[in-house]
């Protein structure tokens, strides 16, 4: 059982006594949330816009994605490329989906397997993210996500990034093709991927389906140590799903203990 309040600022700082286990496994069933005395506050938007270059962006298309640990192969899910916008199919024409950047970036494909791959799977089917986080909608395109679970997805003609430990979400107001040249050309600062870096020091990369675990949460201030481990994605998400529906009913200022069933 682990206790604390929310730790303030970016949530994906690296605070003393961090501890990484290689392949990790935590049983993710039900958290059961205990109200106490002492403070929980939300964690600050990222600021990300400080990091951002100049907005004079090059044709995303002629950009190149570095290390890249998983491609997508042919389209075959043409049910979900016909329904996509113009440039999100063309994105897909030359490219459809990829795990790059050493598995801090994952662009979906229109593909029906590996269902960890497939658009179409979170966005309308078992695992459709519009229903396990309430702040978005079917209308919502989940094309990405980061090595935490954190989902960007496309509102109208804008991205959008759902912090999925509150199932809250920041509007980038950036358009798809901002988006991708700038994940390539300030990848760090921009997917904000110091833990994934610092996990990657002593253990290998991700598997394609992985994403990254950090228990406790970022959410949470703890004196606890946090520890990083390589877990199923589809099981996280569903974990993150869980662990926001829960703390949605507690105010600032809660602390709350977490209980692993």
């Amino acid at each position: 059982m682990v206790g604390g309040a929310a730790r303030p600022g970016s949530r994906r700082g690296l605070p003393p006594g961090v501890t990484v286990f290689a392949n990790a496994r935590i049983k993710y069933n039900r958290i059961t949330l205990h109200r106490t005395t002492s403070a929980k506050t939300r964690a600050t938007a990222t600021l990300r816009q400080l990091h951002i270059p100049p907005n004079v962006m090059p044709n995303c298309m002629s950009l190149e994605f570095k290390n890249i640990t998983y491609t997508g192969g042919p389209i075959n899910d043409t049910g979900t490329f016909e329904i996509l916008p113009d440039y999100l199919q063309q994105f897909y024409l030359k490219q459809n989906g990829l795990i790059c950047f050493d598995g801090a970036l994952h662009i979906r494909g229109c593909v029906q397997n590996p269902i960890f791959h497939s658009l179409n799977e979170f966005w309308f089917g078992k695992h459709a993210l519009a229903d396990l986080f309430s702040s978005i909608t079917k209308n919502d395109i989940p094309f990405a996500q980061d090595f935490l679970g954190d989902q960007y997805l496309i509102r109208g003609n804008e991205i959008i990034h759902l912090q999925s430990e509150f199932d809250e979400i920041e509007n980038l107001r950036i358009s798809f093709e901002e988006f991708i040249a700038r994940s390539i050309q300030n990848t760090n600062n921009f997917l904000l991927t110091e833990p994934l870096r610092f996990y990657l020091k002593s253990n290998s990369k991700l598997v394609p389906g992985q994403l990254l675990s950090v228990f406790p949460p970022y959410c949470i201030e703890t004196e606890s140590e946090r520890h990083f481990g390589a877990v199923d994605a589809i099981e996280h998400l569903h974990y993150l799903s869980d662990l926001a529906r829960q703390i949605k009913i507690h105010k600032d200022g809660t602390s709350i203990k977490f209980k692993m069933e």
